[in-house]
């Protein structure tokens, strides 16, 4: 399990740094502009001396000269800073992606998570809970930077926070909205949920402190059921800026999933609980206080299962993380009914005509994913398809759209460890 604490990190050894060239440029022009505004203050004040000397030994037409040879000199030096000054703003734009791409790179190195080739993204593990990294649009290189952390298992309230931009604080928050009696907190954000009596109890002390640390790094912030999610409009361009505010994410995540006792259930979850209790028993799993969620290590693989609120009806979801392998870039995905032929790039072909159908399959090698995918977990991987959309890579499984009820639950279970037992993993 990885550690995001600064001690921890020291302890495992600082790599090469990444070439900081943005924040080396502007250091160097910040230190130009002192150095010219110094100079700029010498030649006004040589000025007024001379001026002064002049015109105490009368000779009034040798100050307007010394005045126009000033004034000339300052019109060069103008000349020279303007043309340097946009030289300066375009290199700066101009290495901004190589130093995030270097501190992208130096992250996943220290972090033990997966960086794709270009240095745009990061993605993995950390602590239990997956992250993500990277430019919302990819293929622009001034893009905002989103960083997502996903919650260790899902709220289950209908929860939404998000950042109030400066021309939405005069008006009105949204009828029902949530608070924590906190003005200038409250006036930055707006909180809805759509089961209050279960999510209002969430907001306590520590959530407060850690989205006002968020907001306080100029980061636009949105918080569901299941994710935390902050976007910067300008991707930071040091490793420690990223290792920072991921801390500052990840204090949040703990600080939303903190089990609390004596927090109702939302109504609708309330039949299905002494169910949950008895799958629980069943698999060695414990259930999260404050929530109808399981969580547990079957198998010595990390095992969750939640309910998240969406629209008008409740759906579980399960995440089962597999043991550490030989990465195979293996990646499983329902086959869209709407998608057109030769549109979803690579596609391993099993020669079975009912999962082809079904699935989608990417991987490094072919014959290595063949290999893996035999009949035991291809028709454990059809069992879970008919319970909700799955989805199956190198670090784990997903199975979103769960029913609630015991019963799925617990099927749910038992299949996602058949098929990690299938491949091995």
């Amino acid at each position: 399990m990885n550690d995001l604490s600064l001690a921890a990190l020291a302890r495992r050894g600082e790599p090469l740094q990444p070439l900081l060239l943005e924040g080396r440029a502007a250091v160097g022009f910040a230190r130009f502009y002192a150095r010219c505004a110094c100079v700029a203050a010498c030649f006004a004040r040589l000025e007024r001396a001379l001026a002064w000397q002049r015109a105490s030994h009368g000779a009034p037409g040798a100050v307007e000269g010394y005045r126009r040879s000033m004034s000339n000199l300052l019109c060069l030096f103008t000349g020279i800073l303007i043309p340097l000054t946009v030289l300066g703003w375009i290199v700066r734009r101009g290495f901004r992606p190589v130093a995030a791409a270097a501190a992208y790179r130096s992250l996943a190195w220290k972090l033990g998570l997966e960086a794709d080739t270009r240095g745009r993204s990061v993605r993995g593990e950390v602590e239990g809970r997956r992250v993500f990294i990277g430019a919302t649009h990819p293929t622009r290189p001034t893009s905002p930077v989103e960083l997502t952390v996903e919650l260790m298992v899902p709220l289950g309230v209908g929860l939404a926070i998000r950042s109030r931009a400066l021309s939405d604080r005069w008006r009105r928050p949204a009828e029902g909205a949530l608070g924590f009696g906190d003005r200038a907190v409250d006036d930055r954000l707006e909180i809805t949920a759509r089961e209050r009596a279960s999510a209002a109890p969430l907001l306590d002390d520590a959530v407060r402190d850690a989205l006002t640390a968020l907001l306080g790094r100029g980061a636009d912030l949105w918080v569901d059921d299941r994710t935390v999610r902050a976007t910067l409009r300008v991707a930071p361009s040091g490793e420690r800026q990223l290792r920072e505010l991921l801390t500052v994410i990840g204090d949040l995540a703990e600080a939303l999933e903190r089990p609390r006792e004596g927090v109702p259930l939302p109504e609708p979850l309330v039949p299905h609980e002494e169910g949950w209790l008895r799958v629980a028993d069943h698999h060695g799993l414990s259930r999260r206080a404050g929530a109808l969620a399981l969580v547990g290590e079957p198998g010595d693989r990390l095992l969750r299962v939640g309910c998240v609120r969406e629209h008008e009806r409740f759906s579980a979801n399960l995440r089962l993380s597999f043991r550490p392998h030989h990465p195979t870039g293996l990646h499983i995905r329902p086959h869209l009914s709407d998608e057109p032929p030769g549109a979803t790039g690579q596609d391993i072909a099993v020669d079975d005509t009912a999962f082809d159908r079904t699935f989608i399959v990417r991987g490094y090698d072919p014959a290595t994913v063949r290999a893996l995918l035999h009949d035991r977990a291809r028709a454990t991987l059809l069992h879970l398809a008919a319970l909700g959309t799955v989805q199956v890579t190198d670090r784990g499984l997903d199975l979103d759209g769960l029913a609630t009820n015991a019963d799925a639950v617990d099927q749910a279970i038992e299949r996602a460890l058949a098929l990690a037992d299938a491949l091995g993993w």
